[in-house]
């Protein structure tokens, strides 16, 4: 089972690298996606470079992949193993083209298959469907146990 973890949307105390490394001996973490959701660019852009900066070296001693959520220009700039995006970001071409063929691409899909084989087809590395439950950022979102 492959497990992938995303960040809290704004700094909270235990997102730490103590926690990541303890929760790592219990679990095998496949990936880590840093997703903050701040009011302003200005503090996204600081949240990320800071828990890249936290987290980058442990992240590759145990070939954990470190995912930023949207920015594809950051994600190169910082040396992110791959983006996520949503369907109103870059599209999954045009990212792949400045990311090159060795990054990683998730592309979310809310509920659609369609969407996902699309996703496929535009060279994503993986698909992501939700939100799973009722999610204070996709409020215009029906939950997978909604449908």
């Amino acid at each position: 089972m492959n497990f992938y973890l995303i960040s809290p949307p704004k700094e909270h105390k235990n997102f730490n690298l103590v926690n990541l490394v303890e929760l790592s001996k219990i679990i095998k973490i496949d990936f880590l996606q840093l997703r903050p959701k701040s009011v302003t660019l200005k503090k996204d852009i600081e949240f990320i470079k800071k828990y890249h900066f936290l987290f980058h070296k442990t992240c590759k001693e145990n070939k954990i992949k470190l995912i930023v959520n949207d920015d594809f220009r950051i994600a190169k700039k910082l040396g992110f193993d791959g983006v996520h995006l949503g369907q109103e970001d870059i599209s999954c071409k045009e990212a792949r083209n400045y990311l090159g063929k060795n990054s990683i691409i998730g592309i979310s899909c809310n509920n659609s298959v369609q969407l996902s084989l699309k996703a496929k087809k535009d060279g994503a590395s993986y698909a992501a469907f939700g939100p799973m439950f009722t999610s204070k950022t996709k409020k215009n979102k029906k939950s997978l146990i909604d449908l």
